[in-house]
C-alpha cells in the first residue's frame, strides 16, 4: 500500500470500503432490475430509498477516490 494511503487507511480498509460500496451498488442494480421487470415489484418509497443508497455509495467512495488521486500525484 502506498505511504499516502496508509496514513488514512490501515490494512485492508480501502478494499473493505470499496467492497461495501460495490455491495450497495449490486443491491441497487437488483432493485432497479426488479422494477424494470414489473414496476409493481418496487414501490415509490422503495425507489426513493434506492436513490439514497446510490448517494451513500458515492459518499463512501469519494474519500477513497481522493486519496487514490493524491497517491498517484505524489509518485
Amino acid at each position: 500500500m502506498s505511504p499516502v494511503l496508509s496514513k488514512q487507511y490501515t490494512g485492508n480498509e480501502p478494499v473493505d470500503v470499496m467492497d461495501h460500496a460495490l455491495d450497495l451498488l449490486r443491491v441497487v442494480r437488483l432493485a432497479i432490475n426488479a422494477y424494470e421487470a414489473d414496476p409493481s415489484n418496487v414501490s415509490e418509497k422503495e425507489m426513493a430509498s434506492i436513490g439514497y443508497v446510490l448517494i451513500y455509495a458515492q459518499d463512501i467512495l469519494e474519500p477513497l477516490r481522493e486519496h487514490l488521486n493524491k497517491a498517484g500525484a505524489m509518485r
